[in-house]
């Protein structure tokens, strides 16, 4: 089952769509000097289409960014980059306000905490959308993980969730 990520302004959001919009304003002055010099050299073209590429591939997080729920996995797909969870291996979730560099585009976020080879520290947050169907699904599939009968109901700061 897939599932599409619920995206509001917060501070994770403001800096992943802030650094691409750093880096095309910076093609815009180098093409802007380029132009007010008279001439446009290789250096500047380089510049120009190096520039627009990262723009290009740090905006696409934002965009296509979804979780899938599996037989066996949870799959995060951010951006080109794929993050494979065995549902074996997810323990606890927790409600999140969002961190920074993690695919939660919303300040309403859930904590995932799972063991990567055996080792029980690694966690990931998430904001999807149809938050009660997900957390359904994922504690219907995965076998270690314990109730989350608390985070269906409630956002991050214990308000009811606009749903």
């Amino acid at each position: 089952m897939v599932f599409t990520p619920r995206r509001e302004w917060c501070r994770a959001t403001a800096i992943a769509l802030g650094v691409p919009l750093g880096f095309a304003s910076c093609v815009v002055l180098f093409l802007a000097g380029a132009i007010q010099a008279g001439h446009i050299g290789n250096i500047q073209v380089v510049s120009l289409i190096g520039f627009a590429l990262l723009a290009f591939y740090y905006s696409l997080p934002f965009f296509l960014t979804t979780y899938e729920i599996t037989d066996s996995e949870l799959i995060l797909r951010v951006g080109m980059h794929p993050i494979r969870i065995p549902l074996a291996d997810i323990f606890a979730l927790e409600a999140s306000t969002g961190q920074l560099g993690m695919p939660a585009w919303s300040s309403d976020a859930l904590k995932i905490r799972y063991r990567r080879n055996r080792v029980a520290g690694y966690s990931v947050v998430i904001s999807p959308l149809e938050k009660a169907t997900f957390l359904a699904e994922l504690t219907r599939r995965a076998p270690a993980l314990q109730s989350t009968a608390n985070l269906s109901s409630k956002c991050c700061s214990g308000r009811p969730c606009p749903d």
